[in-house]
């Protein structure tokens, strides 16, 4: 199980595509505007991180939902995803960061994600606020 089945490739997402420099901000329904202000501004401690850039789109995903179910079965909440800004893209705009603005929405156990702080890889990262695992599910601190 590498976390597939938590993700719908058939969800609708019809996204913009995204520059280089353009942040990214998404929630699900249900999650309140203070929660992802906090975790704009580095309130949630980062649990893991996961480093995706220089890889093709594949082998990304297949690292991204691998690293979502173990973090799931770990129950952590609040992770970084590090994606870069396609600078050594042969595209005009930035692959993975595009493909993670799509991805992450398909998936059932993200709640919210955004684009990190300046001083924490700015638009060439994100932040991911995930689900509470049901086995943890008396731990709600966020």
């Amino acid at each position: 199980e590498d976390g597939e089945a938590r993700f719908d490739p058939h969800a609708p997402v019809a996204v913009e595509t995204l520059g280089r420099e353009d942040p990214i901000v998404f929630t699900t329904d249900g999650v309140q505007k203070n929660v992802l202000r906090k975790m704009r501004k580095g309130h949630y401690p980062i649990e893991a991180d996961l480093d995706l850039h220089g890889l093709d789109s594949h082998t990304a995903r297949q690292r991204l939902l691998r690293f979502l179910h173990e973090c799931l079965n770990d129950g952590l909440r609040c992770v970084q995803i590090i994606h870069g800004k396609g600078y050594r893209s042969p595209a005009p705009e930035p692959i993975l960061k595009n493909h993670l603005n799509r991805w992450l929405r398909q998936h059932q156990d993200v709640l919210a994600f955004c684009s990190a702080p300046r001083h924490e890889g700015g638009t060439g990262a994100l932040y991911v606020l995930l689900r509470a695992s049901a086995k943890f599910a008396g731990d709600e601190h966020i």
